[in-house]
């Protein structure tokens, strides 16, 4: 739908007769993402980029089902997220159980940053684009900056590593807080002889 949309924006205005302010009246190639979109775009390039990872699963070998397993995971839930949002309820915060820490360790996604495009190449980059262009969009900014804290802070936990795994910068409000140094204690100088 999207392509369709951004095919007949750029003919129609291809079709249109050049005045002498033309550049006052074209309209932007690709119109931004309303408020209540944002999940269904976000479901789009999340499916295109879990099928691109099933297709390509011979060059992950044992990585295939971690990697496509934490793609639909993050899918799951940013969709969910922000269709709660764009409908003004979300979902109540979970208790989490403890970690099991028993067993050999389990096989671990790299940590790189942006090796999936590494791995990919200009396929995985361009759904990187098409999340990083939606995040830049002034309604998604609009949408992060009028949300709950608590939205804030899910929707940062489940983004920030795939961002990483696509080389995608997030929006300032999506990332961690950063972390008091470390150091004395406050009082303890006072309490050596």
């Amino acid at each position: 739908m999207l392509e369709i949309t951004y095919i007949h924006r750029v003919t129609s205005v291809l079709e249109t007769p050049m005045t002498e302010n033309a550049t006052d009246t074209l309209p932007d190639a690709v119109p931004p993402p309303p408020q209540g979109e944002v999940a269904r775009l976000l479901d789009i390039i999340l499916g295109d980029l879990l099928r691109l990872v099933n297709l390509r699963a011979l060059v992950f070998a044992a990585l295939h089902i971690l990697l496509s397993n934490r793609i639909s995971r993050v899918r799951r839930r940013l969709v969910r997220l922000f269709t709660a949002l764009a409908a003004g309820t979300l979902p109540r915060p979970r208790t989490r159980k403890p970690a099991n820490r028993g067993g050999p360790r389990p096989a671990y996604i790299p940590r790189r940053r942006a090796w999936l495009v590494l791995k990919l190449g200009h396929h995985a980059a361009a759904y990187g684009a098409q999340l990083q262009y939606l995040l830049d969009q002034p309604t998604t900014r609009e949408a992060l900056a009028t949300a709950p804290p608590e939205f804030l802070t899910s929707a940062g936990r489940t983004l920030r590593p795939l961002a990483h795994l696509l080389g995608v910068t997030l929006p300032p409000c999506l990332l961690l807080s950063p972390r008091p140094p470390r150091g004395e204690p406050e009082g303890s100088r006072d309490a050596r002889p």
